[in-house]
């Protein structure tokens, strides 16, 4: 077995994608289709005309059913801002937003989670990182979900309208709408009137709205109390009661209580405030913890790791659970990291050899 340190071994992080080693790169001379695909130019239909090309047949695309009218700036400018579980995200709220034709959205988090495939606590880091940087914004929340403002790039960024986006007008209903009506309220002309009548005929004037009255100020059920002076009283009342009873004396009313601050239910930022805040009678096998972790990678490594090791290791460990490693696969991986690595102390290069160890290579 290998006991050289991570630092002098070759590392294993390149993962080739499938097919991509037998492409050549090189100019276009080498390949006719490619050549002909590069000098295709629109029909009078206005599509690219369809091409073979490495035995797939490649044409010009025009969506005209089931499509969503979305700024192309949303992936163009805002998308380079977010992370990509932000893009994730955004991008599911602005089809549920504007894909139905309105700059809002009523969703719930279950189904957030069902179409962006997070677990919850990385949707509400991506939810809350949104919203820090003004892409988003909840308004309400009801049983079936929470209401959300959607911000395109130049209302996120540059404060106006975004280009070529109209929004609905502010329209007056009811009552409201039928007084802002041209000659609403204006009694209509009777009908069966001579030509002589006609020409004499003058509305009558409008009524005048009647004047607001005084107003009355209604008393507050229940008898008025007045206040009660602090120290010995002094009233005749008090002090003529029964004989041998030690004068009443008034108290102060005792300040109400400040109401203590609503704290977080359950911190989603990190792994181990998942663990520390998680349901002990959940249902279920129980799952394994970052520091049984750690833990493993230093017993299989040979090493008494300090405080500030295990601090570090616990910090690579949670950014390989954020990656999407289960905590099984970590765990394999950190115990053949440190079989393989003896005497190693970090963890600061599992990721390259993460793939790897799962593939129980050596």
């Amino acid at each position: 077995m290998k006991t050289d340190e991570p630092e002098t071994a070759a590392p294993y992080y390149y993962r080739p994608v499938p097919g991509s080693r037998e492409l050549i790169t090189g100019s276009l001379d080498h390949s006719p289709e490619l050549k002909a695909l590069e000098l295709a130019r629109p029909g009078p239909d206005g599509l690219l005309p369809l091409l073979s090309v490495a035995g797939e047949g490649l044409a010009g695309a025009r969506v005209e059913a089931g499509f969503a009218a979305i700024p192309v700036s949303v992936w163009d400018r805002l998308a380079l801002m977010q992370t990509p579980i932000e893009q994730a995200v955004y991008q599911h709220l602005v089809r549920l937003a504007y894909g139905e034709g309105r700059n809002y959205c009523w969703v719930g988090k279950r189904e957030l989670m069902r179409r962006c495939r997070l677990s919850e606590r990385r949707l509400h880091v991506a939810l809350d990182g949104l919203v820090r940087k003004g892409h988003l914004k909840p308004l309400a929340r009801k049983n079936l979900g929470t209401l959300y403002r959607v911000f395109l790039p130049a209302e996120a960024l540059d404060g106006v309208g975004e280009p070529g986006v109209r929004l609905g007008e502010k329209r007056e209903e009811g009552a409201r709408a039928e007084a802002a009506r041209p000659g609403a309220g204006i009694p209509a002309k009777p009908t069966g009137l001579t030509k002589r009548e006609e020409a004499t005929y003058s509305a009558p004037p409008m009524p005048k709205p009647a004047a607001p009255g005084p107003a009355i100020l209604k008393r507050p059920p229940g008898r008025r109390q007045k206040p009660v002076p602090a120290g010995p009283s002094t009233s005749p009342k008090i002090r003529a009661g029964k004989p041998g009873a030690a004068p009443k004396e008034a108290t102060a009313a005792k300040p109400a209580a400040a109401r203590p601050e609503k704290l977080r239910e359950k911190p989603l930022e990190s792994p181990l405030n998942e663990e520390r805040f998680a349901d002990v009678n959940q249902a279920g096998p129980p799952r394994v913890s970052v520091g049984e972790i750690a833990a493993g990678f230093f017993q299989a490594s040979g090493v008494k790791a300090t405080p500030e090791e295990r601090d570090a290791a616990l910090s690579e460990i949670t950014a390989l659970l954020e990656d999407g490693f289960a905590r099984e696969e970590v765990l394999r991986a950190a115990k053949w990291y440190g079989q393989r690595f003896k005497k190693a102390r970090k963890l600061d290069r599992l990721a390259y050899y993460i793939h790897q160890a799962l593939a129980g290579e050596e």
